[in-house]
């Protein structure tokens, strides 16, 4: 859960400084940490070799930052969160300045006895009314007393900022524009119509679709090789695949559909012309756009489109997986409850082998 050093070794010193740091994620704890603990994990487990640096050339200090330059840095701290509109405690920005005061605490020994202190003597908790304040803009200052230049700095990576709500992207923002004279770095990913409603400052860095494509590239190459259809293709031809799909891929889920299409294909000639610009979906709105509009072939009852209707929508916004046996009671009640159709009926377990396999 923390960024940095590990916080847990060897020594009575070091155990002193690991119960510090259970105090005080416990303090901080938002509920945020567990699902962002599981993004991790996730991505530790997928994660392919140099794919994903993150930065431009043109931030040397980042990229020194990614390799581990920072590791041995005391003077400088890295604290990083993921949005996600999908749970609550994901789109709240003041759950991010908590996260990461932990993981800051995690790296820098005084500002973790800091903190400790403000735990230990305000037991009403008052620091908490203004975080940023407290623990973000008196600690990263540009100047200290005297007016000789701070060393310390901090570099805040956000994930999805497109995920927030207009309040929480204002409230954002607000933090961008008070950073100005800090030593705080923002790093921000999101699409480019989020990121226009960011401040475009000395102190903010946005990571452009451009930085990511080869990315895409690298990942194909190495999922190709997970595919039974694919695995035995001339390595020429697997070179191919990467570089088509690299100017349109721009999700996972992108990779993971266009790779599981070509698999079904298994023949080198029909994996080519499925290669075309023209056959190719252009973005991941594209595919949704196909899946939908193949879906609506497929189904000639107005009832069955609608129950089906209900159902996309129900996924769409749900916070949670939903069962198979969840979707055939929506589907059930919405045939019944709502279109007061007692004769069709929809077997989802059967559909999603046949007619929604996609």
């Amino acid at each position: 859960m923390l960024v940095g050093k590990s916080a847990k070794s060897s020594g009575s010193s070091d155990a002193r400084r690991y119960n510090s740091l259970a105090i005080i994620t416990r303090s901080l704890f938002t509920g945020a940490e567990e699902l962002i603990q599981k993004r991790w994990v996730r991505m530790e487990r997928e994660f392919v070799k140099e794919t994903f640096a993150w930065f431009d050339e043109g931030f040397e200090t980042l990229k020194k930052m990614e390799s581990g330059g920072f590791e041995n840095d005391p003077s400088t701290s890295v604290a990083t969160f993921i949005f996600d509109e999908n749970f609550e405690k994901l789109e709240k920005v003041e759950n991010t300045l908590y996260f990461c005061l932990a993981q800051i605490a995690a790296t820098d020994n005084s500002y973790r006895q800091h903190i400790q202190n403000l735990v230990d003597n305000d037991e009403e908790k008052k620091w908490k009314e203004a975080p940023w304040q407290e623990l973000f803009a008196s600690k990263f200052p540009k100047e200290i007393a005297g007016g000789s230049k701070a060393e310390k700095r901090l570099y805040l990576i956000l994930d999805g900022i497109d995920q927030l709500e207009n309040d929480q992207v204002n409230e954002l923002c607000r933090y961008i524009k008070q950073s100005q004279n800090l030593r705080i770095i923002f790093v921000l990913s999101g699409t480019r119509d989020a990121r226009k409603h960011v401040p475009r400052v000395d102190h903010t860095i946005a990571l452009e679709p451009n930085v990511l494509s080869a990315n895409f590239g690298l990942l194909v190459k190495s999922r190709i090789e997970l595919y039974p259809g694919l695995v035995g293709l001339r390595p020429s031809f697997k070179q191919k695949v990467a570089s088509t799909m690299e100017m349109s891929a721009d999700s996972f889920f992108y990779v993971s559909y266009v790779l599981r299409q070509l698999n079904t294909m298994r023949i080198g000639s029909l994996v080519e012309n499925s290669l075309r610009p023209v056959a190719l979906p252009r973005n991941t709105d594209a595919i949704y756009h196909q899946l939908f509009q193949e879906c609506e072939q497929y189904y000639t009852s107005a009832n069955e489109k609608k129950a089906l209707g209900y159902l996309f929508t129900w996924l769409a916004y749900s916070y949670d997986r939903v069962s198979l046996d969840a979707a055939q009671r929506i589907v059930d009640l919405v045939m019944v409850s709502i279109m007061g159709d007692n004769k069709t009926h929809l077997d989802i377990k059967t559909e999603i082998l046949g007619r929604l396999a996609k």
